[in-house]
């Protein structure tokens, strides 16, 4: 990010993307410290200055709300402090002149249900969601076709994996032109330390290396059947 605040340069192309892509859903599956949240933010700010209606609302989604509050929430208001005010008894954000964005969490899945004309919604750490709330979060983005963006690390080949990640890797044509598929380990920001990525490469469990710094959806290591896949 640029030292002035209002002002951010992607590190990548494939940070780039996130922000870009004219696709309704982007996946960003990546390593730690790659930089996904703030894409996400960046890009649902985007969204808040394109549609400014006083009835548009945004929905920005966390696992949990330890989650929210450490890794999510202090981000948007980095960037958007100054664009509204954060009303925390009901985790609204009420733009000024505009909209709101509702924070929710996955820890009361039924959360996002009555929110309507949904404009944008960022999914952060969306590999730790259940099915259900991921479902519920589909039907707000129904109505008007929303755009989505799940920024996440890999966790364990859920949903995430199995409906849409996996189809797109084996060139499911419908898939394809639904999202935008990006996939980049923490080495791949600049900023990250060099020999702090290639002393975790050396010293730990190469499976569980390729999923929390190599952004790779995989079974993690320590199962009975390792071998069983549900193809």
């Amino acid at each position: 990010m640029d030292s002035n605040p209002d002002i951010f340069v992607p590190h990548s192309k494939k940070q780039a993307k996130v922000l870009f892509s004219k696709k309704r859903m982007v996946i960003l599956g990546c390593g730690v410290q790659f930089g996904k949240t703030i894409s996400g933010v960046v890009w649902l700010k985007m969204m808040m200055h394109e549609f400014t209606d006083s009835s548009d609302n945004f929905i920005v989604a966390s696992p949990s709300y330890k989650i929210l509050e450490q890794s999510t929430l202090p981000p948007f208001m980095q960037l958007n402090g100054d664009c509204g005010r954060l009303d925390r008894q009901n985790m609204c954000f009420h733009i000024h002149n505009g909209g709101k964005v509702w924070f929710r969490t996955g820890q009361n899945p039924d959360s996002v249900v009555g929110i309507t004309n949904v404009r944008a919604i960022l999914c952060d750490e969306a590999g730790l969601y259940s099915r259900y709330f991921w479902y519920n979060l589909q039907a707000r983005a129904s109505f008007k076709e929303a755009k989505i963006r799940i920024v996440t690390s890999p966790y364990s080949l859920n949903w995430l994996y199995t409906d849409f990640i996996r189809p797109y890797l084996k060139g499911d044509e419908y898939v394809r032109q639904l999202i935008d598929l990006v996939q980049a380990n923490s080495a791949e920001n600049p900023y990250f330390p060099e020999k702090e990525y290639e002393d975790r490469r050396r010293t730990m469990d190469p499976r569980r290396f390729a999923m929390i710094y190599g952004g790779s959806f995989d079974k993690a290591e320590g199962l009975v059947y390792s071998c069983f896949n549900s193809d």
